[in-house]
């Protein structure tokens, strides 16, 4: 091996940067993570459970650093991401 091999050892992966939500109990103005990218929740509706499937909840969220509008659909029992903001 050469001197120029990286040293892995002091790499990170940003996978502490998140936090396990369950999709149903996530709320208007939390943080989610939203197609990658940290979002605050502006709009959030959930859909009763039907005959034959479970509840889903929709999101609507703004890119905390762009400003963009992002949305996602998620079952209430699928774990999403939150993120850690710091203020």
């Amino acid at each position: 091996m050469s001197d120029s091999d990286g040293d892995y050892n002091d790499g990170d992966s940003g996978a502490a940067n998140c936090t396990p939500i369950d999709a149903g109990s996530a709320r208007k103005g939390q943080f989610l993570m939203i197609k990658g990218r940290p979002c605050k929740i502006v709009d959030m509706s959930k859909a009763k459970v039907g005959k034959h499937g479970a509840a889903k909840c929709q999101f609507t969220g703004i890119d905390i650093f762009t400003g963009k509008k992002l949305e996602c659909s998620a079952p209430a029992s699928a774990n999403l991401g939150q993120p850690i903001v710091e203020r």
